[in-house]
């Protein structure tokens, strides 16, 4: 059971990185910013992925237990769908700019 579960919040987990390093930078930034919105989104995501949750999850294995570092994991997860939750999706207006014959400025800057 344990090894099934990892395995769903691996899925979500890799499912969210590639939503949150490629299209909502892409869409969030101006045309000339994209790489370094990408860039922020991705090494925000490795400092605290990389070098400060294990230091929070340490602490918390050397205070109570083991099984309780896998809470900050947990929280992470739950954190994680609550931004999901309150995104707001800017492709369908996009779609309706585009099917009234409407440019936008930033369609006219990019293409």
């Amino acid at each position: 059971m344990l090894f099934v579960t990892l395995f769903f919040a691996s899925l979500f987990n890799f499912g969210a990185l590639a939503i949150l390093a490629g299209p909502i930078p892409a869409e969030a930034a101006p045309p000339g910013l994209v790489a370094s919105a990408a860039g922020l989104v991705i090494g925000a995501g490795e400092i605290f992925g990389g070098g400060v949750a294990p230091v929070i999850a340490g602490g918390l294995a050397d205070a109570y237990s083991l099984k309780h570092a896998l809470y900050l994991a947990l929280g992470g997860q739950i954190v994680g769908i609550v931004f999901a939750v309150f995104l707001h999706e800017t492709a369908p207006r996009k779609a309706r700019t585009a099917a009234h014959g409407e440019v936008s400025e930033l369609d006219r800057v990019a293409g």
